[in-house]
């Protein structure tokens, strides 16, 4: 009866002991695969059979086949140990980069900046300069002031007071030459209380002609400064 009594409690210490062993294993790979859950993606099918295994380790735990279940659990536990050795970064979800790429795709297309386009405004007369000169004469006051009713009933319209020169001088003396023509015009138009916000003025020098003749008439059509619109 003794040796009954020792035998019984023998085998439910060794019992203990399994189920023990079998839930610390559970444990330890429980941990292990929470570590490498940022690593499914970088290799699918050794992550699949990581839960395959800890999964079996847990329906075998449940059916009291501790030993068994003590098996899987340390399997899939070097698997995880394994996973974490292999991949020190975590990998993108490849069907996350799929959806965001046909995402990408379903988008509209964002246009490319058009360029800006100017016309010359046939309407509006261009105003004409005397030789080495800026300053407004008679007769381009009276074309200013032509021009000025289609500027007030085109308030909206950008417009673009474009400053020229003819040949005579070095480059850089005509370029400020005709800005400062453009600008004299452009004050012009701010002392007859024209709204000039939607109006600038640039210098061109002697880059576009209107004339090539070498005639005092010819470089006379060169100084000037033209009304153009931004379309």
């Amino acid at each position: 009866m003794k040796a009954l009594f020792t035998l019984f409690i023998g085998c439910t210490i060794a019992f203990l002991a399994c189920t023990a062993n079998s839930q610390a294993s559970l444990e330890s790979a429980k941990a292990a695969i929470a570590n490498v859950e940022s690593l499914r993606y970088c290799d699918p099918s050794t992550y699949e059979l990581i839960k395959e295994k800890y999964e079996k380790a847990q329906e075998l735990a449940q059916k009291e086949n501790h030993e068994e279940a003590q098996k899987n659990a340390k399997i899939a536990e070097q698997l995880s140990l394994e996973l974490s050795r292999k991949y020190k970064k975590p990998c993108p979800d490849p069907n996350a980069v799929v959806e965001s790429k046909n995402k990408k795709d379903e988008e509209p297309a964002i246009e490319e900046d058009q360029p800006i386009i100017h016309e010359q405004v046939e309407a509006l007369e261009t105003v004409y300069f005397e030789f080495d000169a800026f300053n407004l004469s008679s007769e381009a006051i009276s074309t200013i002031n032509q021009n000025i009713k289609w500027l007030k009933t085109h308030s909206n319209s950008k417009i673009v007071l474009r400053g020229h020169t003819d040949v005579r001088g070095s480059n850089e003396y005509n370029l400020a030459l005709s800005e400062k023509r453009s600008k004299a015009v452009f004050r012009y138009l701010q002392s007859q209380a024209i709204d000039t916000s939607n109006i600038e003025s640039v210098g061109y020098g002697e880059e576009q002609p209107v004339s090539f003749s070498d005639t005092e008439s010819g470089h006379a059509k060169n100084r000037r400064v033209e009304f153009w619109e931004q379309k």
